[in-house]
């Protein structure tokens, strides 16, 4: 199975991410995911069958953040809109739709520190 993630980064589509079919992946979910050298924290837009037929190489998503989605179906549809409307990217608009009050897993936190440690560009 398969899942596109909106991330809020500028200019990104949604990307698309394998999942174990044990998993339960539904659209509106918060997951964490690898991009790149990160990790991110992103929201389902859809659920699918078969992988599109343009990518080569896909991840898996590391874990869903909670069992319910933060969004439903007409929220993602005006993020979608919302979206398009102000041209940001998709995951920007629902980022910013997303409760303040979830907290960022630890695992995004761990993950910041070690790259701004390294080799990020928050290394100063």
């Amino acid at each position: 199975m398969f899942a596109n993630v909106a991330l809020p980064i500028p200019g990104l589509e949604p990307l698309t991410y394998r999942f174990p079919a044990e998993t339960l992946v539904v659209p509106g979910a918060r997951v964490l995911v690898p991009l790149g050298r990160r990790i991110g924290v992103g929201i389902v837009t859809a659920v699918l069958e078969q992988a599109p037929g343009s990518v080569r190489e896909i991840k898996t998503i590391l874990r869903v953040l909670e069992p319910e989605p933060v969004l439903t179906g007409e929220l993602l549809s005006l993020g979608r809109w919302i979206a398009a409307y102000y041209r940001c990217a998709w995951g920007e608009a629902l980022a910013a739709m997303v409760p303040a009050y979830l907290p960022a897993p630890a695992e995004e936190w761990f993950a910041r520190a070690l790259y701004c440690n390294n080799t990020g560009p928050c290394r100063k």
